[in-house]
């Protein structure tokens, strides 16, 4: 399982970046954060990797931080919510602000995230 790339910046498209490392570019679908955080085409970048495995595809999710990672990893863990809703949670909050709403059961909140009922 990929865990982290350190590579630089290929390419940036709206929902994800190409990441070159040693020569082979890995498009990794990007949390807004990770998004907000990536250099300059050609600047050195390292993301937090989450690699997501289903019977017809392999697709790799980038966060700017392990902890973000960890939090989508967690929301992904219940049933019903797959990596596209998982994404769109941590990236409408912070890590702190997602954790507190799942604490706290603030169904407003948590229910503004588009996918989520």
């Amino acid at each position: 399982m990929i865990a982290q790339l350190r590579g630089t910046v290929a390419a940036k498209e709206a929902t994800s970046a190409i990441i070159d490392c040693a020569g082979v570019g890995y498009e990794v679908i990007c949390s807004l954060a990770a998004l907000e955080s990536l250099p300059a085409i050609e600047q050195p970048v390292t993301l937090a990797i989450h690699t997501h495995v289903r019977e017809d595809i392999l697709c790799l999710y980038g966060f700017a931080a392990a902890e973000e990672r960890l939090l989508f990893q967690q929301v992904i863990s219940v049933s019903g919510i797959g990596p596209k809703i998982g994404l769109a949670m941590v990236s409408a909050f912070s890590v702190d602000e997602l954790s507190a709403h799942i604490k706290e059961e603030n169904v407003a909140a948590l229910s503004r995230v588009p996918g989520i009922g």
